[in-house]
């Protein structure tokens, strides 16, 4: 009898083992359709990956009242609106918008009991960083992790469609990291390499000739960013700080090396000259920092400066250029911004084509943040013209993401010609070099419609597009590398150009905007494109120069707005009175 009974137990508790199993292997799971790696049905297969094998994953949450938030973001920009400019504090926003404390608390439970190790949280909620094996990825997500190849390279990346347990799919909104296929490039593009550049009216300009080219009259304490602050976005990479004091001398610019700060996130700088982005980040640097910046050079005001003129500059570096990792760092900014402080303006010189990349929510939950909080985002809008993809096979005509966002100021480029004698711009058109597309070795400014946003309440006016698409870009500025920037890199001098010079210099000039009206009592900028285009639509001839010559290899220019260069360069000066008088 005790052994029938041994034998009954033993029975069952294998029946319960077997139950268990089959009941995990087919658990209700919820399918997450938008972090599904598309790429991989056309890579070449190369087999599975190590079980072992450590990946890091980030897990994204929905955003709770997103009707709300969009209406919310309407007014924050709105002068007529009781809201008008009365941001939130990241703890207001969580409250409002975010997940839930326990629902938030739910998922990073089901990610440890599958195994993972949490790595990074934030204050807003919207996202979860987790390691793990690919065995553990398999499992959590039901899809089998391969290997690739994809343009020639080595890639891995998730077969099947991702999915999470029924019980907390009302919360998850996605998980990126599944593939090594998708990173963000850098829009930056060299024409040269050269000597010492002069103060002569010729490329590669410096900040004071732009200055003078885009009738922005610096003054000292007034308008040259002093007090104000940047964030850079980037990855892997770091600067040389000879390079910064050199590129400084040369203009005449009193900023000081304790003004920039570089912030790497999970990894440690790579010795300069060793990054990835070195050459990029020099780029975004002197130019966030300096394009607003007095200038002993510029004839504009007297005198030199008693003080460090310009704005600081804090650089957020992923660890490299998967989505992500650069989503990290875009969350320390917005995390350094939550009780108030941090950067006012931020400046990303990258992207890719819209319609391949599993971030796009996770991003746009992001920006909506940023824009809730008063921060502006300035987004490059790309160097292929109308078609952003990247890869061999993702050819189709498509914008650059994160430009597309309708949360961020998306910025073109443009090409210049200039009376050497007077700094006189003589004629802009649309940047384009050779074919205007990079799969074929040219260049040229990002723009287009979105194929995924429908157009903000804010982009009306004449040129502009009637289908219902978020139409890219906003603004732009030179961006040609033959008319284009001196950036001083390992020593060296060269003249760049791309939508990457353009966006770090428009924020510098909006951090000298919100400079001024800190000191009129006014509120910060914060998201800017209501302003841009109420402007456009009232004095466009005043504060904008229309571009009507030249095409990105599939928009042509032409009278008011079009999908090269938005609502055309600035007259700078114009620009920023009237924003500084805007309520």
């Amino acid at each position: 009898m005790k052994q029938r009974t041994i034998l009954i137990i033993f029975v069952l508790s294998i029946a319960g083992w077997v139950a268990l199993r089959n009941a995990q292997g087919t658990r209700a799971a919820a399918k997450l359709p938008g972090s599904r790696v598309a790429a991989a049905d056309r890579a070449t297969y190369l087999g599975r990956m190590k079980a072992g094998q450590r990946l890091d994953v980030t897990i994204s949450l929905g955003l709770r009242d997103r009707a709300g938030l969009e209406r919310l973001l309407d007014q924050l920009q709105d002068p007529i609106s009781p809201l008008y400019q009365r941001y939130l504090t990241m703890d207001e926003f969580a409250a409002r918008y975010s997940p839930s404390g326990p629902d938030h608390a739910r998922v990073i439970d089901w990610l440890r009991a599958s195994g993972f190790t949490i790595t990074d949280t934030w204050p807003n909620r919207l996202t979860i960083g987790a390691a793990g094996t690919v065995g553990e990825v398999e499992s959590a997500f039901g899809v089998t992790m391969n290997r690739y190849l994809i343009d020639g390279l080595p890639v891995y990346a998730a077969a099947g469609l991702p999915s999470v347990p029924a019980e907390i799919s009302h919360v998850v909104d996605g998980v990126i990291g599944l593939d090594s296929i998708y990173h963000f490039r850098t829009f930056s593009h060299r024409a040269q390499r050269g000597s010492r550049p002069t103060f002569e009216g010729k490329p590669p300009f410096g900040p004071p000739e732009f200055q003078k080219m885009y009738r922005m009259a610096v003054a000292p304490g007034v308008n040259d960013g002093l007090g104000q602050h940047i964030a850079v976005i980037l990855w892997h990479s770091n600067i040389n700080t000879d390079d910064l004091k050199s590129f400084w001398a040369q203009w005449g610019i009193d900023q000081k090396l304790g003004k920039v700060r570089l912030v790497p996130i999970d990894s440690t700088l790579p010795p300069f000259g060793q990054g990835d982005a070195d050459g990029e980040l020099a780029l975004d640097v002197q130019y966030a920092s300096s394009f607003t910046a007095y200038s002993s050079q510029n004839a504009g005001a007297a005198g030199r400066p008693l003080s460090s003129t310009g704005p600081r500059v804090t650089v957020y570096l992923a660890k490299n250029s998967l989505p992500n990792a650069i989503l990290k760092a875009e969350q320390r900014f917005l995390a350094d911004a939550a009780d108030g402080g941090g950067p006012r303006i931020a400046s990303l010189s990258f992207g890719t084509g819209e319609l391949t990349y599993s971030i796009r929510s996770a991003e746009t939950a992001f920006f909506m943040n940023a824009a809730a909080m008063g921060r502006t985002v300035c987004v490059a809008s790309g160097d292929s013209g109308a078609y952003a993809g990247s890869t061999s096979f993702d050819q189709r005509a498509q914008v650059s993401w994160p430009a597309s966002s309708p949360y961020v100021l998306a910025v073109g480029g443009t090409s210049v010609a200039v009376d050497p004698s007077t700094l006189t711009l003589t004629n802009e058109t649309v940047w384009k070099n050779r074919s205007g597309v990079w799969s074929t070795g040219g260049a040229s400014s990002g723009g287009g419609s979105s194929q995924l946003f429908t157009k903000p309440s804010w982009q009306t006016g004449m040129g502009i597009p009637g289908t219902d698409n978020r139409h890219v870009p906003d603004i732009a500025l030179d961006a040609d590398p033959y008319s284009g920037y001196a950036v001083l890199s390992a020593g060296e001098w060269q003249a760049i150009g791309g939508t990457s010079a353009s966006t770090p210099s428009i924020a510098s000039f909006l951090a000298g905007v919100n400079q001024q009206r800190k000191a009129a009592g006014k509120g910060y900028l914060g998201q800017v494109n209501a302003a841009i285009y109420e402007l456009y639509r009232d004095q466009a001839d005043v504060v904008y120069r229309d571009i009507t010559e030249g095409n990105n290899a599939k928009y042509k220019a032409r009278t008011g707005y079009d999908r090269c260069t938005g609502v055309g360069s600035i007259r700078a000066g114009s620009l920023a009175d009237v924003l500084v008088a805007r309520r």
